[in-house]
């Protein structure tokens, strides 16, 4: 609520005071428009100058630039003061007006639709491989029926989105020169992604396999040249068993006829009595001939 003060001679201090700042203002802007300077530049007026509708002046290319900034940065941030594509503010008092800037072509300055060209509708300028966008080759095929024969049980939906050409993975590559939307891309890379660690598994274990049977293979070669060395000196330690020694057999009557080992125990139960091992070499057994021997 608004509070009138009144002293003395009936006069309201407030009014006064507000009546005299709107005539400064008054007295200010007709000052200004008086003026014959750019009231962007503070520069004197050319040959083409513009003249608003609220009477302020302007120097062509100044005001041009503002429209031009204002339309294309800040006229989308306006809530509900956003210009229409005739009109244009003054950038002294923001004063709108259903008028464009005319144009002169000396200037140099470009057309811009709005602000000194008609406004024309201009289509939004196409992706570079708008062009490229097709109908998603991706086919999907599952059973749809656990009761009929595999042939008749098969079903197939083809993908309704669109998308675009796809390179592939490789030369030669089943998905190449086809067109996949975003979701079956995602699809057939992942899937592409796990063949190639599938493949990677198989050959690791294949090649672990290899190395068990070529270990295996080795270690029974191993075991059988073993037995076969086993068996030839279990041979070779039999045909020297069966050698017999003829110098020391006599043919005297009474004379005790003995093949074996020649040594006399010095030792054991049988103390003093020959040996009679079978003969290894110069009448001993092994274990006499290498005592003899050492």
């Amino acid at each position: 609520m608004t509070k009138n003060y009144i002293i003395e001679g009936g006069i309201d201090f407030y009014a006064e005071l507000y009546s005299s700042l709107d005539n400064k203002n008054i007295e200010n802007q007709i000052d200004e428009t008086d003026k014959n300077v750019c009231l962007i530049t503070d520069d004197p007026l050319e040959a083409k100058s513009v003249t608003l509708t609220c009477n302020h002046k302007f120097n062509y290319v100044p005001l041009y630039k503002d429209l031009v900034n204002h339309k294309r940065k800040f006229n989308t941030m306006e809530s509900t003061g956003a210009l229409k594509h005739g009109e244009i503010r003054c950038p002294y008092c923001r004063h709108k007006q259903q008028f464009i800037l005319p144009y002169y072509a000396e200037l140099g300055l470009p057309k811009v639709s709005g602000v000194n060209e008609v406004y024309k509708y201009e289509p939004p300028t196409p992706y570079p491989y708008y062009n490229n966008i097709k109908k998603c080759d991706f086919v999907e095929t599952f059973p749809f029926l656990q009761d009929v024969s595999a042939a008749d049980n098969l079903v197939t939906l083809s993908c309704k989105k669109y998308g675009y050409k796809f390179a592939g993975f490789e030369d030669g590559d089943e998905h190449s020169e086809k067109y996949y939307c975003c979701e079956h891309k995602r699809f057939i890379t992942k899937q592409h992604k796990q063949d190639v660690r599938d493949k990677l598994k198989a050959a690791k274990e294949a090649e672990k396999k290899l190395k068990k049977e070529e270990a295996i293979k080795a270690k029974e070669e191993a075991m059988e040249q073993k037995k076969l060395l086993k068996a030839e000196s279990k041979s070779n330690d039999k045909s020297k068993s069966n050698v017999k020694v003829s110098e020391n057999v006599y043919s005297d009557e009474n004379t005790i006829v003995c093949v074996g080992c020649q040594q006399y125990l010095v030792s054991g139960p049988r103390k003093g009595l020959q040996c009679n091992l079978n003969v290894f070499q110069d009448d001993r057994c092994k274990r006499h001939y290498d005592k003899k021997t050492s």
